[in-house]
């Protein structure tokens, strides 16, 4: 629905396009890429979005590119509490943990 919402205007400004990634099969390289490759990516904050490794992996990917990630939080959205932070990623991530 947003997509629809905001095509036409994003068109007018961007004439590269859109990709909506959420389309996109997760964990797939084409992903990546196309945040490496991005002017900006919008990112649209949910109550399940830090539930998901790869929206993490999408705004760890803007912040080591250094592509313009722009969070959108929907009314639901709530920041997690630094256990999220001290604990889950970690657990999630191991190594990587650093860069998220």
């Amino acid at each position: 629905i947003l997509v629809s919402k905001i095509q036409q205007r994003v068109l007018d400004l961007v004439p590269a396009g859109i990709i909506v990634l959420a389309d996109m099969p997760a964990h797939n390289a084409e992903v990546l890429a196309a945040v490496a490759a991005a002017h900006a990516v919008l990112v649209i904050l949910t109550p399940k979005s830090f539930a998901s490794s790869e929206q993490l992996q999408i705004i760890v990917g803007c912040t080591s590119d250094q592509v313009c990630c722009i969070p959108v939080n929907t009314p639901s959205f709530r920041f997690p509490g630094q256990d999220f932070f001290e604990k889950d990623i970690p657990r999630r991530f191991g190594q990587q943990a650093e860069l998220v």
